[in-house]
């Protein structure tokens, strides 16, 4: 009897445990975006486009970042000297690095001389849809090994310019983490009108906040059904404790 007693007592301790976890994985599939308004109206974080998943499964630069084009255009201008961006996804690694590029090509479509460089360095991955070579970038120029002028690739006769990561040595590491990428960021700027940085994830390591201090702005990069509303708040606030602003958000994953 008392056997069938504790028997019972583990079945309902385990129907319990069971209620606990789902109520749990319901309370965090809550917490995830669905739609760009919920973005607005919780952080306070102005979307700059709504992005299909078709820009972020595939290789074509979709119509749709041309819609948003305008808008951004126009978030430039008004901004003045606040060229240098930093795009950075919030927490995971993004697995679309499209976005950044899609933007960027946009951008020189539009008649702006930009540079796109990755200092994504230990998980480089921004050469890929792009299908550019990764064995010299930012880490040979951190470490001395090469100008940034040599090192940038113009994409397509356009006036985009592309610095890849190149192959990240602890060394490089180390360097990134000093800030010293910002060395040669104001000679960027002198060179063309737009520098967008593709950032490490704000909230897993030191080497974006590094990389923050340098940029005139950030953009984040939230993605439908995973970013959490705790880490687009908390990444919001640690770029505001660094006094960078956040331009806005670039919604992710967007049906057609």
């Amino acid at each position: 009897s008392h056997q069938h007693g504790g028997s019972g007592h583990d079945e309902g301790r385990g129907l319990f445990d069971g209620i606990v976890g789902l109520i749990l994985l319901i309370d965090l599939r809550r917490r995830t975006v669905s739609v760009p308004e919920e973005v607005t109206s919780e952080t306070g974080l102005r979307v700059l486009g709504s992005w299909p998943e078709t820009l972020v499964s595939g290789r074509q630069v979709s119509p749709s970042v041309d819609s948003v084009l305008s808008l951004w255009l126009r978030f430039l201008e008004g901004e003045g000297n606040r060229r240098a961006l930093m795009v950075a996804p919030i927490a995971a690694e993004d697995p679309s690095r499209s976005a950044i590029g899609a933007l960027a090509h946009s951008l020189a479509n539009a008649g702006r001389n930009t540079l796109l460089r990755d200092l994504d360095l230990a998980q480089p991955a921004l050469h890929r849809p792009l299908r550019l070579d990764n064995s010299v970038g930012v880490a040979d120029v951190l470490r001395g090994e090469i100008d940034w002028k040599t090192a940038a690739v113009q994409w397509a006769d356009s006036p985009l310019f592309v610095l890849p990561a190149g192959e990240g040595t602890q060394d490089a590491l180390s360097a990134l983490a000093r800030g010293d990428a910002g060395a040669m960021l104001s000679d960027m700027k002198n060179e063309v009108d737009v520098v967008l940085v593709n950032a490490p994830p704000l909230l897993c390591g030191a080497e974006a906040a590094a990389i923050a201090h340098d940029v005139d702005a950030a953009i984040l990069l939230v993605r439908r059904d995973e970013s959490q509303m705790p880490q687009i708040v908390a990444a919001r606030d640690q770029l505001a404790a660094l006094g960078i602003p956040v331009a806005g958000v670039l919604f992710l994953g967007m049906h057609d």
